[in-house]
């Protein structure tokens, strides 16, 4: 069996040591490199990078109308326009509408950060971080629709990424004192467009020769 606890790392994190375990299988050493930054060391500078203004902004000036997660009990093959993952998340939300309670909710989609933290690309470490979705199926528009309008909230959501969701959480919480927003417990995760090598898909599993592996994720 392949395991491999997200805990630890992000989907990155997961290819870094999978290329290094490879290679100490096959009898080689590891190449020489210059001492890299520390996991914390990144953490500590993000904690000091503050997200820009208009990014603020344009997670705050909603945040009283944010809907909370859809209210659960205990066909993207068509070519519509949008990307595979698009198209996935709005059949998600489909989905939960027909069980959910309210047809406006906001669905978690943990997102890799690594592109603002330069020299990143050789350090173990979990880079994810969060976006909140909001997804209105309100008026029960065609797949179609709800697919395009998908993709168009998701890019604009990604533009404004530097205020995360978790910075989001804090300031609902600051405001109401309950957390109304609750934790987004309902998350997509999509790694379509990961382009995996060949010996990299044996390992973490997704190849038809691996009959069995698990990955464990802090998110959910």
């Amino acid at each position: 069996p392949v395991k491999f606890d997200l805990l630890i790392g992000d989907l990155h994190a997961m290819r870094l040591l999978v290329k290094e375990f490879l290679t100490l299988y096959a009898g080689n050493s590891l190449p020489d490199s210059h001492p890299r930054p520390s996991l914390r060391q990144f953490a500590e500078a993000g904690m000091q990078t503050l997200p820009s203004t208009h990014a603020s902004a344009y997670w705050l000036h909603p945040l009283p109308a944010f809907p909370p997660a859809p209210a659960l009990p205990v066909r993207p093959g068509a070519n519509v326009g949008v990307s595979p993952s698009a198209a996935l998340v709005a059949l998600y939300g489909a989905v939960l509408a027909t069980w959910s309670t309210n047809t406006r909710f906001t669905v978690n989609l943990p997102i890799l950060d690594r592109s603002s933290n330069p020299g990143s690309d050789s350090v173990v470490g979990d880079f994810t971080s969060v976006l909140p979705v909001v997804m209105d199926l309100t008026d029960g528009d065609s797949f179609a629709a709800l697919a395009a309008a998908t993709q168009r909230q998701l890019w604009l959501d990604l533009q404004h990424a530097s205020f995360s969701g978790i910075s989001l959480l804090r300031h609902s919480m600051g405001r109401t004192g309950s957390g109304r927003l609750g934790h987004f417990g309902v998350v997509f995760t999509s790694a379509l467009n990961a382009e995996l090598l060949p010996e990299e898909s044996v390992i973490l599993g997704w190849h038809p020769g691996v009959t069995f592996s698990i990955v464990h994720t802090p998110q959910v």
